[in-house]
């Protein structure tokens, strides 16, 4: 059985964000967001062995363990490591379609949590995947992130990616999205 490369929520328009053209020179072309999680999603993960290198076998690992892929939600999760300076730690993830299921099949669980996340959508993201990288680059300058948050790739159908980052509620409260700069 062979799976495809891995592959919403309303919410109220912060201004034009700069995304990358082919150049690598910055233009405004995608509104970004803010979306509301209204419950934690719990997910089961395959850690990349590496990052980025490590990402695509930590995709195929996760394809491969699954019987179906019906009624899934597919993300990435990423995070700074603790254990060492500069690096970044990846998860290939999906939601769980019953109550455990990470233990099924020996995967770390994940819970996404609810609550404000700062999103921006990526249209063909396989076109370019370094896009994914320099977008969240540019949305972890946003004052308003939760500092212990995660950057969430949230796979959209076949060709599309959500690129999400969790919200401080309290950040978010005092600065409006022209303190933040968007």
């Amino acid at each position: 059985m062979s799976f495809p490369d891995p592959p919403g929520i309303s919410g109220t328009a912060l201004g034009q964000p700069e995304a990358f053209n082919q150049s690598g020179r910055f233009e405004k072309h995608t509104i970004m967001e803010t979306q509301y999680f209204e419950k934690d999603i719990e997910c089961f993960s395959v850690r990349a062995s590496s990052f980025p290198e490590g990402i695509k076998e930590a995709w195929n690992k996760r394809y491969g363990m699954l019987d179906h892929l019906e009624g899934r939600t597919f993300y990435g999760i990423s995070r700074p490591e603790p254990t060492a300076k500069g690096a970044i730690a990846y998860w290939a993830a999906t939601t769980e379609t019953f109550p455990g299921e990470a233990n099924k099949y020996g995967s770390e669980q994940f819970t996404i949590k609810k609550g404000y996340y700062l999103g921006h959508d990526l249209p063909d993201w396989q076109k370019d995947e370094t896009q994914i990288g320099k977008i969240f680059r540019k949305m972890l300058t946003d004052p308003r992130i939760d500092p212990g948050g995660y950057c969430l790739e949230k796979y959209v159908g076949e060709t599309d990616v959500q690129c999400l980052v969790l919200l401080d509620a309290m950040k978010s409260i005092r600065l409006s999205p022209d303190a933040a700069g968007l």
